[in-house]
């Protein structure tokens, strides 16, 4: 009886490739928020910046945007204290040995 349970119960499963379950997430989505279109716009929301960072740490390297985020911090300190802060964002991004090296043009 235990074994006839599980071979129904597999086949109630949805898979990745099923057309429905594809069509069902469709409904899902919310074009109305434009907060991700516009860095400076997904700045001021912070929980919409956390969920675009777990996305691009999830598919991508997330090292240009925490490079980026990083160096808009540095821009809003005052110049002494930039300069303090500019050896450990050295460290983290621009340093051959940088864990989130990070390409910068010649």
């Amino acid at each position: 009886m235990f074994g006839a349970q599980g071979l129904n119960s597999a086949m109630d499963i949805i898979g990745v490739e099923d057309e429905d379950f594809e069509n069902d997430m469709t409904d899902l989505l919310d074009d109305n928020c434009t907060y991700f279109n516009d860095m400076k716009e997904l700045k001021k929301h912070p929980t919409h910046l956390l969920v675009f960072l777990h996305h691009v740490i999830l598919q991508f390297d997330p090292a240009p945007l925490l490079c980026y985020l990083h160096a808009d911090l540095l821009s809003n300190l005052s110049a002494k204290e930039t300069k303090k802060q500019f050896a450990e964002f050295y460290n983290y991004f621009l340093d051959k040995s940088a864990c989130l090296r990070v390409s910068v043009p010649q």
